[in-house]
């Protein structure tokens, strides 16, 4: 400090003495030259190894000084620069600054509120220091581009408040760093209110109050930056586009966790801002919501937030803006097996009807916080939300639509039912389950009654989805294809075990169904009239181990099992050597040996005789009857 503030102040002077020394000490020419107006030139400052604080406001003031000297360094040392131009509001060239390593705060405040500079100088360094930069060019009202910056690791306060306040300034360098710092960039645009653009921001991970402030009050962006991050850091983004009036758009923000106060105030007076996107699925937590945060206030009065399911939707200044739309994220799915129904004549159509109660006229709306039900007609490529009572339309034979929905409790439940209404014929393909978990990859029904009346009085449903699920929920598919007289077979029932009226009234009325299969070993307690005004006659397929009952609420009465041949009037069959026909009201059996038993459809035993395998046996029964005939191991059914 020998020459520490020698001359500050002295207004007068107009010449420097000259200064010859190439060897500095710290503090050596601290604010020697302050103040002095009158000074419009520098002496030349040969040292080529600098000491700390060295240069420190040397020149600070000096408002007439219009030539800087040349600055031939390399090695720089602690706040080595620091202020040494500041308020030189007649300088309009800085020097060259050759330096490649840098050293604490070293360019800090370096041409501070210099209004006449319009241009700066290169500054190649790579390797960073603590507040190097630190509000190297604030205040340059005439500064309207900067520098390459070309470092990829940031020191804190590195970059922070380096434009603030550079009121011409209309493009900002690209900033290729990675690896954030304490408060690297805190501040850097600061009311830049030309700056039209923002650059990316390509960092993953943040540090605290990496951002903060860093575009506020610039009022001429439109478009936030492109941000990379996911994890965010305390503070790191708060104040970042603080008032930036014409913000239409937010940038996505891709953290999935967003911790406490990391956000506080972001977009505050963006009075123009109307879309937000983000990935966070947790609201954060703060001490006194009233005072902290308040990341939207006074932003658009209308507008739309894009958010994961698992966020809650609330509003207010700390959460979604009152009066926005909320639009969920659509997670990308790898092999949806969506549930689809296709088209068979031309005028299809398939309409959704919400039915509270037993009140058939009171609907409930189908909505984003009640009941998720989306259709796509493009393959999944767009989606839009089924509205209550309005008709989804397949013009064409051929066409078909997609439904998918995100209800993790369930689609339907003991008072409140989803029912889907169909016109023309459709046959369905792909599995319900996409209505629960948006893919139709999951197999676990959610609660009782989930897809109970689901297509009750379908006459246009030709072909039934699949029914994955393996684990049944009582009264889960009560009534489910009710009245769907066009169809004709189903898809496997894989659930081995039944539960409370699980399949109860499930293909009441299908007066066209005559085929099914089903995993099941014990009726228990779920099929009531399960199969009531089926078909008359069809194939029920299932494990040996299922008791062999014959009526609405077991295998259908007329139906075979696939071990069973069938014989009408005047044909023969062969079943291991043995022949069964029918001639004249007469059921004929040759070639059986043993037990021959006649049972009706019902599993009532009729008639039993002893077969003779060199004989014929006959049995004299009521024409117009179906009857099964157990001869030994085998099944033959017989209309007679």
């Amino acid at each position: 400090y020998c020459y520490r503030n020698m001359f500050s102040g002295c207004t007068s002077l107009t010449q420097a003495p000259v200064l010859a020394v190439t060897s500095l000490v710290a503090g050596c020419y601290y604010g020697m030259f302050s103040g002095c107006t009158g000074l419009t030139q520098t002496p030349e400052l040969p040292a080529t190894t600098l000491a700390n604080s060295c240069y420190y406001e040397m020149f600070k003031d000096c408002a007439n000084l219009t030539q800087a000297p040349e600055l031939s360094a390399t090695t720089l040392a602690a706040n080595c620069y620091a202020g040494m131009f500041e308020e030189c509001r007649s300088l309009p060239q800085a020097p060259v600054l050759p330096a490649t390593t840098l050293a604490y705060g070293c360019y800090s405040r370096m041409f501070y509120n210099c209004d006449s500079l319009t241009q700066t100088p290169e500054l190649p360094a790579t390797t960073l220091a603590g507040s190097c930069y630190e509000a190297m060019f604030s205040a340059c009202g005439k500064l309207t581009q900067a520098p390459v910056l070309p470092a990829t690791t940031l020191a804190p306060f590195c970059y922070k408040n380096m434009f603030s306040g550079c009121l011409s300034f209309t493009q900002a360098p690209e900033l290729p760093a990675t690896t954030m710092a304490h408060s690297c960039y805190s501040g850097m645009f600061d009311n830049c209110p030309k700056l039209t653009q923002a650059p990316a921001l390509p960092a993953t991970k943040l540090a605290e109050y990496c951002y903060a402030f860093m575009f506020s009050r610039c009022s001429t962006i439109t478009q936030a930056p492109e941000m990379s991050a996911t994890d965010f850091a305390e503070f790191s983004c708060q104040y970042m586009f603080y008032f930036c009036t014409n913000l239409t758009q937010a940038p996505e923000l891709l953290a999935t966790t967003m911790p406490d106060y990391s956000c506080m105030h972001m977009f505050s007076g963006c009075e123009k801002l109307s879309y937000i996107k983000v990935h966070f699925t947790e609201w954060p937590k703060w001490e006194d919501e009233a005072i902290y945060d308040k990341w939207v206030v006074d932003v658009a009065p209308s507008g739309t937030f894009v958010c994961p399911r698992e966020l809650a939707v609330e509003y207010g200044v700390n959460r979604i803006p009152e009066g926005w739309e909320v639009q969920l994220i659509e997670p990308e799915i790898v092999d949806a097996n969506y549930l689809t129904f296709t088209a068979l004549e031309d005028s299809s159509s398939i309409t959704a009807t919400d039915v509270k109660g037993e009140d058939a006229g009171k609907l409930r709306s189908l909505s984003l916080k009640d009941t998720d039900l989306r259709y796509s007609l493009d393959g999944g490529k767009t989606w839009n939300v089924m509205e209550n009572g309005v008709p989804v339309l397949l013009p064409k034979a051929g066409d078909s639509v997609m439904l998918k929905g995100y209800n993790p409790d369930g689609l339907s439940n003991y008072t409140d039912r989803i029912r889907f209404e169909m016109r023309g014929k459709l046959a369905a393909s792909g599995s319900v389950m996409s209505l629960i978990d948006n893919s139709g990859k999951t197999t676990d029904i959610p609660n009782s009654y989930c897809f109970a009346n689901l297509f009750d009085g379908c006459g246009s449903l030709t072909q039934a989805p699949e029914l994955p699920s393996t684990v049944l929920k009582p009264h889960c598919y009560f009534a489910m294809f009710r009245n769907c007289t066009s169809l004709q077979s189903v898809s496997m029932l894989p659930a081995a075990e039944l539960t409370e009226g699980c399949y109860e009234e499930m293909f009441y009325g299908c007066e066209n169904l005559s085929e099914i299969e089903v995993a099941f070993t014990d009726w228990a307690d779920g099929t009531t009239d399960w199969m009531y005004g089926v078909a008359p006659s069809g194939t029920f397929t299932c494990p040996d181990a299922l008791t062999e009952k014959m009526s609405a609420s077991n295998i259908p009465e007329g139906w075979l099992l696939p071990s069973d041949e069938e014989v009408t009037n005047g044909e023969d069959t062969a079943s291991c050597g043995i022949s069964v026909w029918t001639e004249n009201g007469t059921i004929c059996v040759r070639g059986a040996e043993g037990a021959i038993e006649v049972f009706g459809v019902k599993g009532e035993l009729i008639r039993a005789l002893r077969g003779n395998a060199s004989g014929t046996v006959r049995f004299n029964m009521p024409a117009g009857r179906v009857y099964i005939l157990k001869i030994g191991a085998q099944r033959v059914k017989v209309l007679l």
